[in-house]
Order: structure tokens, then sequence, then C-alpha cells
């Protein structure tokens, strides 16, 4: 993976969403913060395994600017194996990082489970009693109760906020950011075997995602509603 992605998340995290309140208790948080940030498919998220996050422990140049990433600046997370590759490893914001390490404190114990894809023991980071937290636990639980708290509406002209709008919605932010990824940058970021289903969102520009997607005013409400 390029800097390109690295420098986005080093340099756009909001500064009232560095921290998550260490006195949460609710399960549901977690695997929420992941899924509003990360850009992940809940298949990815449910198979995350303990000990995904790495840091970036050395100092990156970034390439024609003479500005240099400082170490930890970026949190990497290691992506399981998907419907269209193999596992890989991406930056994502270090409020992930800081997430699943304190679920890693609060986290029960429990006993490794078989990686189907894989024929593997893993542990894996979110259960729900002793399940895999699937699609239909993002959807009908935590996305419903998460709007309630934050006060947002769960349904817009598309019908229901599904478990993939903070996917498409990230990278829309993205391709369109000020210093954007470009369409092959973002296609690594994604997991895409195929830059033509990457090019779905650079069609979504800022103005046109707002009736569309979950937008960035959102999911700060999103954040907030889960720190209160």
């Amino acid at each position: 993976m390029g800097t390109a992605a690295m420098t986005f998340f080093a340099r756009s995290m909001s500064p009232r969403a560095t921290s998550i309140q260490t006195s949460s208790k609710t399960s549901g948080t977690w695997p929420m913060v992941v899924w509003l940030f990360a850009g992940l498919r809940v298949s990815e998220i449910s198979r995350l395994r303990v000990g995904c996050i790495r840091w970036q422990h050395d100092a990156v140049p970034i390439l024609g600017t003479g500005e240099v990433l400082p170490k930890d600046a970026v949190c990497l997370l290691d992506v399981p194996t998907n419907k269209t590759g193999t596992a890989f490893t991406k930056p994502v914001d270090r409020v992930i990082g800081e997430a699943i390490a304190k679920w890693d404190q609060m986290r029960p114990d429990q006993p490794a489970m078989l990686d189907q894809k894989t024929s593997e023991l893993v542990h894996y980071l979110f259960l729900y009693r002793g399940r895999r937290i699937g699609g239909a636990y993002v959807n009908e639980v935590i996305i419903p109760a998460l709007c309630r708290k934050a006060g947002v509406p769960t349904k817009d002209s598309r019908g229901n906020i599904t478990s993939h709008r903070a996917r498409s919605t990230i990278a829309s932010q993205l391709y369109n950011a000020k210093e954007p990824l470009s369409l092959f940058e973002l296609q690594e970021w994604l997991g895409h075997r195929s830059p033509e289903t990457t090019q779905h969102y650079a069609r979504i520009t800022p103005t046109s995602s707002l009736s569309h997607t979950l937008t960035p005013g959102t999911s700060n409400e999103m954040f907030d509603g889960l720190r209160s």
C-alpha cells in the first residue's frame, strides 16, 4: 500500500474523534467504530482476528512534499481473506486502532474457532453469544440503536441505512478529498479485484452523495452517539 492513503488518515482525523471513552461497556460500540471508519465489508469485520492492528513504527517520507509521517501516525489493519481476494493490510484512522486496543482489554475470553475460508483455528475479534457477528446483527441491531442514540434517521431516499453505507461513504471521501487517492489506490484500499467495481465510488461526488450515502456529518453524529 502506498503512502497516499497513509497520508490521508494521518491528517484527516477530527480532533473530537481522537479518543473513545474507556468507560463504555457496550460490546456493540467497538464493531460500530470499525464499521464507520474502516471501509470494510461486514463479512470482513466479522472475520477480523485478535491482533489485527499494528502501528506504523517508522517515519515514512511523503514523496514530492518533503514531509515525513511520524511513527505511530497511522494504524495498519490486517484484513482477512475476502470474497474477491487474499488477505492484505491497509492504513486506517487511528481511532480504529484505539477502539480495537480498548476492546482487546475488555474482550471476554473466547475459544478459538475454525475459519471456513482458511481452515485455521483462529480467535475472532468480535463475537456475540459465542458466534461471529454478521450482517443481520449490524443491520438490525447496531445501526438502528446507534441512529436512535445519535438522533439521525435510519432511512433516506434509498431506504434503510445498511452495513454497506459506511464503506461507500468513506470510499467516496477518499476519492474526493483535497489530496485524493487515485482510482487504483482506492481499489487497493477497498480490496477490489477490478477497477470497474471501484469506479462506482469514483462517480459519487460530495454533492450527489448527500442524499444517497451516510454523510460525513451523520458519521460524526453517530460517533458522538458512541462516545456519550
